[in-house]
């Protein structure tokens, strides 16, 4: 009887390992880690970070080709192991960084090194080569525009040297889906003339075509312009559009069931909108939209807003506000609303209150993940960099406030820099070495480490620093008795 008792504990814990899923996916620790990996022959990991935007980003797709991979014939099985939590694990097989997918067949590992996206991900798990563009044919196509809001098709031989500027666009691009086919029935159904590009949605029209001969401008202007919907319900990809491509748009926060029609307005609007805003409404009670709103700072505004997302080089984003009841707006309302910001007559609603004093003068520059190394690294410049975070609001205050001083008194210059990098905001990967709500100086004879400003935070101990440390401040500015 004990034996048995101990058979059926025995049983129960070797179960729970691997019940512990989200998704389809094994969730992984120190516990049954190795257990895991032994009891299957194919298994793809994923090691990630919680705090990692990429990762979460990438999830939904890694469960989507892992429900493709499950019913391969190789029976790929699909984990995921948070690798900040257990750094031995992700230590022991250099998952340095995030998200890092490893495929052991066997137990020997295989690093993935391609776009992070489902069809990249299951091409390279299925045949061992990193696969930009899926292969697919007739009913693959007509299955894919069931399920996916936008994917776009070459159409023609992969040995063309059209196919080889699709597959390197393809390659560097992890934020769309690419697929090609040579399949005739394809190519007749949807009356492609190869070599060609064609755009599949689940939005305005469905099928779009590229015009024109096929090259690598007018492929990627294709691909750019006709991921958009004229009227966008937000997602993903919209993320990728708007906040990475640092584009103008109109954004609705509004209940759709309480105001159908000025959701109706909006996209007429839009639709009717040949400039280069975009136009995207969020839903109110959809709590993975939550992120969005509060990013742009209108979570708590009352439903329906309607605001203008801006981005500029020094200002970084601002927003600018519609300022009549938005519960009655008609497509003239909007229109007009557009028509202003685009004159500049619009006020302006800075993204952070404590920045003002940065606003309203030339010289600082903000710092995005896209221009950090361009911006920092410049070997032409000495940069100073405030990474502040507006969760501590004292020290917030009083480092901008003598940093917009300085910056109004030694004007615009492009040897000495100033620049701000909102650590709340971005990768802190990007920042190595650095600590929020600090001023590090960037020398341009070396840009290996930054100097560190160790201070309160007075006009005068930052001017010393920079005259102690700043060879091209004290050239240019040091001897200035109005400073």
């Amino acid at each position: 009887m004990k034996i048995y008792i101990l058979i059926l504990l025995l049983a129960f814990s070797w179960a729970d390992l691997f019940n512990q899923e989200e998704n389809g996916v094994i969730v992984l620790n120190n516990k049954n880690f190795k257990q895991v990996l032994s009891h299957y022959p194919n298994i793809l990991i994923d090691f990630y970070a919680p705090w990692c935007g990429k990762c979460t980003r990438f999830e939904p797709k890694f469960e989507k080709a892992c429900k493709v991979l499950k019913k391969s014939d190789k029976s790929i099985q699909c984990a995921k192991i948070d690798a900040d939590t257990y750094k031995e694990i992700a230590t022991e097989y250099d998952a340095e960084s995030y998200p890092t997918l490893i495929l052991f067949e066997q137990g020997n590992p295989k690093r993935y090194d391609g776009a992070m996206r489902d069809h990249s991900v299951i091409g390279w798990a299925l045949t061992g080569e990193n696969v930009s563009s899926l292969k697919v044919d007739l009913s693959q196509i007509e299955e894919m525009a069931q399920t996916e809001h936008v994917f776009y098709a070459f159409f023609g031989d992969i040995d063309s040297k059209e196919f080889k500027t699709y597959n390197m666009i393809a390659k560097f691009d992890e934020h769309r889906n690419f697929v090609h086919t040579d399949d005739p029935a394809a190519i007749e159904k949807y009356n492609a003339r190869a070599p060609t590009l064609l755009a599949f949605r689940q939005f305005d029209e469905p099928v779009v075509h590229l015009e024109g001969e096929f090259g690598r401008i007018s492929a990627l202007t294709f691909i750019r312009l006709q991921g958009i919907a004229k009227c966008m319900y937000f997602n993903d990809i919209d993320s990728v559009n708007i906040f990475r491509g640092k584009r103008t748009a109109a954004f609705l926060a509004v209940d759709p069931d309480a105001h159908p029609k000025v959701v109706e307005n909006f996209c007429n609007t839009a639709k009717a909108d040949d400039s280069k805003v975009l136009y995207a409404w969020v839903d109110v009670k959809n709590p993975e939209q939550e992120e969005v709103r509060e990013y742009i700072d209108i979570k708590d505004k009352e439903s329906p807003h309607l605001s203008i997302v801006h981005f500029d080089i020094h200002f970084g984003m601002m927003r600018f506000d519609y300022k009549g009841d938005a519960s009655t707006l008609t497509s003239e309302d909007i229109e007009r609303f557009i028509s202003r910001f685009q004159k500049g007559s619009v006020e302006s609603r800075y993204y952070d209150d404590q920045e003002k004093a940065w606003y309203d003068v030339t010289n600082p520059t903000h710092i995005y993940y896209e221009n950090y190394d361009q911006v920092v690294l410049n070997e032409d410049a000495d940069v100073v960099v405030y990474f502040y975070d507006n969760r501590e609001d004292r020290k917030v205050v009083s480092f901008h406030q003598q940093l917009g001083k300085l910056s109004k008194e030694i004007g615009k210059s492009d040897e000495f820099v100033l620049a701000r990098y909102d650590w709340h905001k971005n990768p802190p990967t990007m920042a190595q070495n650095t600590k929020p709500n600090s001023i590090v100086l960037f020398t341009k004879d070396d840009k290996s480490k930054g100097i560190t400003f160790e201070g309160e935070g007075t006009y005068e101990e930052i001017r010393n620093f920079l005259l102690t440390n700043s060879p091209v401040y004290k050239e240019k500015f040091g001897l200035n008795e109005d400073l």
